[in-house]
């Protein structure tokens, strides 16, 4: 004789989050705040294997954009440009104190200076 039962059971998920020095995260927002936090951490969990997963949730979209900056030799250019392309942050802009310079070659000695603004946070190299 085959008897039919129901049983009744309960599933529950998970969602993969990183632990960061803000909490545990899983977003490209917290990604973005812990960058402004610590370069440092972020570059760690930007080079992590679980990054793709747990920041990008399998979005081909953002998983390619990632893939094509992820072999930089520069770890901090390739997140700067990656938050970039995805508007999660401003490029990095500068302003100088004047349009035009004019210089003698004819003095030797000759010295001057300019002032030169960094508009946002990013990374450049001098």
């Amino acid at each position: 004789m085959l008897v039919k039962k129901d049983i009744a059971y309960i599933i529950t998920g998970y969602s993969m989050k990183a632990k960061t020095s803000l909490g545990m995260g899983d977003d490209l927002f917290h990604f973005t705040n812990i960058v402004q936090k610590s370069r440092e951490e972020a570059a760690v969990l930007y080079r992590s294997e679980n990054f793709k997963s747990i920041f990008l949730k399998n979005d081909e979209n953002l998983i390619n954009l990632y893939e094509s900056l992820y072999d930089s030799e520069n770890v901090y250019e390739s997140m700067e440009e990656f938050l970039i392309a995805i508007k999660k942050k401003s490029p990095l802009t500068f302003k100088m104190d004047t349009q035009t310079r004019t210089y003698s070659l004819s003095q030797e000695g000759e010295k001057d200076s300019l002032i030169i603004e960094k508009k946002r946070m990013g990374i450049y190299r001098a």
